[in-house]
């Protein structure tokens, strides 16, 4: 199915170390901080990626769903030269996580997930960041930071309405592909949000 995309090719990680210092230090491995990680090894500029998820891509790994579209004529979401994709209006999420990956194994060595960021300090050298990486605390020295975090989205928000006890029937959330696989062939559907 051209739906479908298989998110195990987001756990892009390098295998080494993380530098103990660096030109500029990115928080978050979606769109935005991939993109400025390819430009910045373009310009040969030094630089890591830093994720507190084990995979990257962002929101659009973690909330959007087999039908979620995109205007990615924008170029806040156009990752890839036009020679590896044809530019349309609306991409699907597959298209999306593609592209994703496309540029994540391109940068793949200065890409570190599972790494919590704890505390970014001015210094007279640029910028201290402190994170933790399995258990260890550790610090990565900059001259310049880029925070590419969507910090407009959170995790779903609970929805309550009158008499939501009284009812009896199967409640689905329709984040990220949670109603994939319901059928909804002869039922009564409610929908409530308008997201």
């Amino acid at each position: 199915k051209r739906l479908n995309y298989e998110e195990s090719q987001l756990n892009i990680s390098s295998t080494s170390d993380m530098p103990e210092t660096t030109d500029v230090f990115i928080v978050g491995a979606g769109v935005t901080g991939l993109y400025a990680a390819e430009r910045l090894q373009k310009s040969n500029i030094s630089f890591c990626v830093v994720d507190k998820r084990d995979k990257v891509g962002g929101i659009w790994s973690m909330f959007a769903n087999e039908t979620s579209r995109v205007n990615s004529s924008e170029a806040s979401y156009r990752l890839t030269e036009p020679k590896y994709r044809s530019n349309r209006d609306h991409s699907a999420t597959r298209e999306l996580l593609e592209d994703i990956s496309y540029v994540s194994s391109k940068i793949a060595d200065h890409i570190y997930l599972k790494v919590d960021v704890q505390k970014i300090e001015k210094s007279d050298f640029g910028y201290k960041i402190t994170y933790q990486q399995d258990g260890a605390v550790k610090c990565v020295k900059s001259k310049g930071v880029i925070l590419a975090i969507n910090d407009r989205v959170g995790p779903p928000r609970k929805i309550e309405y009158p008499n939501q006890t009284v009812f009896k029937g199967e409640i689905v959330s329709g984040f990220a592909d949670k109603a994939k696989g319901v059928s909804w062939q002869d039922k009564n559907v409610v929908i409530v949000g308008m997201g």
